[in-house]
């Protein structure tokens, strides 16, 4: 029921009626819901409904930092003053394609929101459905999005960060178009969306011009030269990790993911790639010995001097160091099996391998220096990535993508609850220990912090 109301709300109501709705109701409805379930959103909403009716203080008060003890007159928020109208021009999607669908903005948190649905009939033949759509700003591809069908329908997820909106002209079209030239419908029927983004400086337009596109981040991708320098931060890191993991886990750090792939198929980065995905053997064969393993982890690293974080779904664990900075981070995940034939990892994964082709590892080279990879590299490419893997795909997502409950229940196990997470935060400060621990789902929305040239908010 409550998935069914969300998609109903975002891709069917009127935006009039959403405007209205986010200034009378959702605001306060935010506020209260705020309490049991503080996601980010919630906040911003509530903030911005607060601040709307002059109570910019009681939202300080709420949602922001204090700064020396004092806590700010309002929150200085440059998105509540952003809004999105529909255009009076008709959308005519679906003549052509076959297909019927909308999509849906709205400002959040951490940017603006591009939702989209596609639905295509049984009887349609697969070879006649799009294969992509580019979201379109002023007439200038943003970004490209694969489409992947299942069972006849495809959706699109996608958060235009707040540094790329900063570049926006406050004033913009921005639109969905079909590979065969159709426009998908904003709400009921326009073609396209009219934003109001009154902080931008109008930067971007030039820099689409010259080739720039969000990365999957939601941010524009880095030059050459600025996005060589991140990639040798990661690398670096990842080998102070490894040494690390090491001498106190006696057990190596490995590549997995788009690293790894980027590593095995080109012998480098993943052209435009801007993370840095590792790995290490869980010892534990339940969900909750894994867990447990992965809070002492946490700890020890801590100990050592590293920064662990963990998003706000408590998954362990986000590593960087005082020679990092906090713009870096490695993405590091348990490797385990259940003793059911299989090995599980995030994002999502329930792969039918053997979990000594991860305990083995081998050296390899990545860009000059020394990397560890499971000894069942390919093995693992081919289940993780599909036997296409060979084959480089810029637009491959896992977004929209299938898995089936009792995996997404299984890996939603090893993650810290709130509780857990609180309490091991608690510890850890008190110990007074050279690292840190960072659960995002604690961390005080306002001030917004800018983290520097890469990815921030």
């Amino acid at each position: 029921m409550k998935r069914s109301l969300l998609r109903a709300y975002r891709y069917w109501v009127p935006q009039r009626i959403k405007d209205a709705l986010a200034n009378t109701l959702m605001g306060p409805v935010a506020g209260l819901v705020w309490r049991v379930a503080p996601h980010p959103d919630l906040g911003f909403l509530h903030a911005r409904h607060l601040a709307a009716r002059g109570k910019g203080a009681r939202a300080a008060a709420l949602y922001a930092r204090r700064l020396g003890g004092v806590a700010p007159d309002g929150i200085d928020d440059p998105l509540f003053a952003c809004r999105i109208e529909a255009s009076d021009t008709p959308g005519r999607q679906g003549r052509a394609t076959g297909t019927e669908g909308r999509f849906a903005l709205e400002f959040g948190y951490f940017g603006l929101k591009v939702t989209a649905s596609l639905h295509a009939a049984a009887s349609m033949d697969p070879a006649r459905l799009p294969g992509h759509l580019d979201i379109l700003l002023d007439g200038r591809v943003l970004r490209s999005e694969r489409l992947t069908f299942r069972r006849g329908r495809a959706v699109i997820l996608f958060t235009v960060k707040r540094r790329t909106l900063a570049s926006f002209a406050p004033l913009s079209r921005l639109g969905l178009r079909l590979d065969g030239g159709e426009a998908l419908p904003f709400g009921a029927r326009a073609d396209h969306a009219i934003l109001h983004v009154p902080h931008g400086n109008g930067d971007i337009a030039a820099l689409l011009d010259q080739g720039a596109r969000l990365d999957k981040k939601g941010n524009l991708n880095l030059g050459p030269k600025a996005l060589r320098q991140r990639q040798d931060g990661y690398l670096a890191l990842y080998q102070r990790a490894n040494t690390a993991f090491q001498a106190e886990f006696r057990r190596p750090l490995f590549l997995v993911c788009g690293t790894l792939l980027g590593q095995h198929r080109e012998g480098d980065f993943i052209a435009g790639d801007d993370d840095f995905d590792a790995g290490y053997a869980a010892e534990g064969t339940t969900t909750d010995a894994v867990k447990a393993e992965s809070i002492a982890m946490i700890e020890r690293l801590v100990a050592r001097g590293f920064t662990v974080s963990m998003n706000r779904a408590g998954k362990a664990m986000r590593i960087s160091d005082t020679d990092s900075g906090p713009d870096l981070h490695l993405d590091v995940t348990p490797v385990f099996t259940l003793n059911d034939g299989h090995v599980w990892l995030h994002k999502l994964a329930r792969l039918p391998l053997d979990m000594d082709g991860f305990r083995q590892v081998r050296p390899a080279r990545l860009r000059g220096a020394e990397v560890l990879v499971p000894a069942c590299t390919e093995a693992f490419l081919h289940a993780y990535y599909g036997p296409g893997w060979r084959q480089p795909d810029p637009a491959f997502t896992y977004t929209g993508a299938s898995v089936p409950a009792a995996v997404r229940d299984g890996l939603a196990a090893i993650c810290l609850t709130p509780a857990e997470q609180a309490a091991l935060m608690q510890r850890l400060d008190a110990a007074a220990l050279p690292g840190a621990f960072v659960p995002i789902r604690f961390q005080r929305l306002y001030p917004l912090v800018d983290t520097g040239p890469g990815p921030g908010l």
